[in-house]
C-alpha cells in the first residue's frame, strides 16, 4: 500500500513524515499540493508520484531508501526546492506520460541533491529542469487563475489577461516579504475583477 494517497484535492501541508510504506510513499493525482516539508524513508517504489494533471510544489525534505525519488507524470508539473535525496535504487527525477490520455510531466527543481543514482529522466514529451531560480514556492489559484509565487516574483500562468502580466510586477514588489501570499494575491485578484 502507499503511505499517503490523496487525489482531487487542494492542500496545503507543512510537514509529512512517512516511514516504510509497501509501494509509494506519497501518491497525489488531480489537485494542487504545496508542501513546506517532506521526511519520507524506506519506500517500497517511488518515494513521490505526481500524475493526472497535478500541480505540487514542495519546498524542503529529505527523501531515502526507494526506487525512485520523485515521478511527474500525466500532465502533471512539480516545482522542488531544497530536496535532499539519499540511497535511490533507480533514477532520482523523472517526468514521463504513463495514460494515454494525458501529455507528459515537469519537473522544474533547485537546491536538488542525490546520493546513490544522479540519473535523470524523461521521455519526449516530458522535461526535468534544474538548478533553475524561478521555482515555485507556493502554488495557488482564485477563479481559474492560477500563480506561482518563487524567490523573485509571482508568474500568473493565465497568460491571455494583459492586464494580469503588467500589474504582478507591481504586486511582486509589495508581496516579496509577506507571511501570507495566497491571501494577499487574492484580494489582489478581487480588486481586479471589481475594477472591470
Amino acid at each position: 500500500f502507499d503511505g499517503i494517497d490523496i487525489d482531487f484535492s487542494k492542500l496545503n501541508i507543512k510537514s509529512l513524515d512517512i516511514q516504510n510504506a509497501g509501494n509509494d510513499c506519497i501518491d497525489l493525482s488531480s489537485g494542487e499540493y504545496n508542501f513546506h516539508y517532506i521526511n519520507a524513508k524506506k519506500c517500497g517504489d517511488k518515494i513521490i508520484s505526481i500524475g493526472e494533471k497535478s500541480r505540487v510544489a514542495i519546498n524542503n525534505g529529505t527523501l531515502s531508501d526507494g526506487y525512485t525519488g520523485i515521478a511527474v507524470k500525466d500532465s502533471s508539473i512539480a516545482y522542488v526546492d531544497k530536496i535532499s535525496m539519499l540511497r535511490i535504487e533507480d533514477v532520482c527525477l523523472s517526468a514521463y506520460r504513463k495514460k494515454q490520455e494525458f501529455n507528459g510531466g515537469s519537473l522544474i527543481g533547485r537546491d536538488i541533491s542525490c546520493e546513490g543514482s544522479s540519473a535523470m529522466y524523461a521521455d519526449n514529451e516530458s522535461s526535468v529542469s534544474i538548478d533553475r531560480d524561478d521555482t515555485c514556492l507556493y502554488l495557488g489559484s482564485f477563479e481559474k487563475i492560477y500563480f506561482c509565487i518563487s524567490r523573485k516574483n509571482i508568474s500568473f500562468e493565465d497568460k491571455n489577461c494583459k492586464y494580469l502580466k503588467r500589474m504582478y510586477l507591481n504586486l511582486s514588489l509589495k508581496l516579496r516579504d509577506s507571511f501570507n501570499m495566497e491571501n494577499k494575491v487574492e484580494d489582489f485578484l478581487i480588486n481586479m475583477n471589481n475594477k472591470k
